[in-house]
């Protein structure tokens, strides 16, 4: 090691910058909310089946979310979902049961 007070230097910035990171990540906005389904999608793959839900967000969007293939979900019943904003704007959804 030629100079180790540049490694340490380094190492504390490292360090600094994943402090940040984890306080970035942890300022996040959520809410639960109850959206329409339009549809509801079974399907086979070579891994499994998967379900996939068609949500109605309002003002004529759309939304496809992943759902357990336990949940019996019917078009027209509600989903309850969690919304999740990050403080970069970037919504997230994480389905929570049918009603």
């Amino acid at each position: 090691m030629d100079n180790p007070k540049y490694y340490v230097a380094a190492l504390l910035a490292a360090l600094m910058l994943l402090l940040a990171l984890l306080l970035l990540r942890s300022n996040n906005n959520s809410q639960v909310t109850h959206v329409p389904i339009i549809e509801s999608t079974l399907t086979q793959s070579l891994d499994g089946q998967r379900r996939f839900l068609t949500l109605d967000m309002g003002k004529g969007q759309t939304h496809v979310l992943s759902a357990p293939t336990s949940a019996q979900c019917s078009p027209r019943s509600q989903a309850q979902i969690e919304q999740t904003t990050d403080l970069f704007g970037r919504t997230r959804y994480h389905f929570i049961s049918c009603q």
